[in-house]
């Protein structure tokens, strides 16, 4: 009876986190990164590459890609194709792919709190291990209202975290699925966000042995180069102009009307649709509307009632 109270435990952070994440009011309009992952998603599920790649985020494509090819799946018999389907209502998409996420944080939150459930026997370690999402508003915010880059960190963190306490207590360190485990996830972290690297350093100090740590660096590159195939068209010098100590990057910034959001969000959708498709506009004018929209909200905001 106790064992099965200390399971119902381990499984409230995370049913909390996906209930109040889904329940969660996001803005109505979706803006800079949204409709950016929205149609580099859809460009994968129709096998295209991807026009942007940011930090680089590509991961956060694929799963997207995922999820819009799932709930797709599960409309009706007489649906429209999915890119038609996704330009006529590009919302109502990003906000599948937004629960989507949330799911899956959900889930995995669960698998690692049972896994240190199961290794330390201590239902509060496998708790303590679950909320750090709640100790940031700034991670809730990212994770239940908008489609970025911080979905995955939080996964691929926590994973992490969870592989950590079983390379802890397992007396066996030298075994080989740990390289494999190491840096699959360290790979996968890279290629969602660059700030992801911090955390790759950790298993080239803790793996035993000089051939450990090199196989576990070699599967870091190979990894990587993996999660990053939608983007493998363009070109090295477009991906590092969005690095803050690039030309590029301080240019974009200082220029006067520039719209990098908007400018990503279109090469999508140029990517997507054939020549003379209202879609890219469709998107764009989307996106303009949201800007308004948010400066309008913002103006209101300061006038004095």
């Amino acid at each position: 009876m106790r064992r099965h109270a200390e399971c119902v435990l381990v499984i409230l952070v995370p049913l909390l986190f996906v209930v109040a994440g889904s329940s969660f009011q996001r803005g109505r309009y979706s803006n800079d990164p949204e409709y950016i992952y929205l149609l580099n998603a859809l460009n994968i599920t129709q096998l295209n590459t991807v026009g942007n790649a940011e930090h680089p985020g590509t991961t956060v494509m694929e799963f997207g890609a995922i999820f819009l090819a799932v709930s797709h799946w599960f409309d009706s018999p007489q649906q429209d194709p999915l890119v038609s389907s996704v330009l006529k209502d590009p919302d109502r998409f990003v906000g599948r792919m937004l629960h989507g996420y949330i799911f899956l944080n959900g889930l995995f939150l669960f698998v690692v709190g049972w896994l240190v459930f199961r290794r330390t026997g201590n239902p509060w370690a496998a708790i303590l291990f679950q909320l750090p999402p709640f100790f940031s508003d700034n991670i809730l915010e990212h994770t239940w209202t908008k489609t970025s880059p911080e979905q995955l960190l939080l996964l691929t963190s926590t994973l992490v975290a969870g592989l950590l306490v079983l390379f802890h207590f397992d007396e066996k360190k030298n075994r080989s699925a740990y390289v494999i485990l190491f840096s699959f996830l360290s790979g996968f972290g890279l290629a969602t966000k660059w700030t992801f690297l911090p955390l790759v350093i950790i298993p080239l100090v803790i793996l035993p042995g000089l051939k450990r740590r090199l196989f576990y660096g070699a599967g870091v590159v190979a990894s990587f180069a993996v999660f990053t195939l939608p983007a493998i068209d363009l070109q090295l010098p477009d991906v590092m102009d969005i690095l803050p100590s690039s030309p590029g990057y301080s240019t974009a910034l200082s220029t006067p009307g520039a719209e990098p959001a908007l400018t990503a969000a279109n090469d999508g959708a140029a990517r997507l649709a054939p020549t003379g498709d209202r879609g890219p506009e469709i998107v764009w004018n989307g996106l303009k509307l949201s800007r308004e929209l948010s400066d309008k909200a913002l103006l209101q905001a300061d006038d004095p009632v």
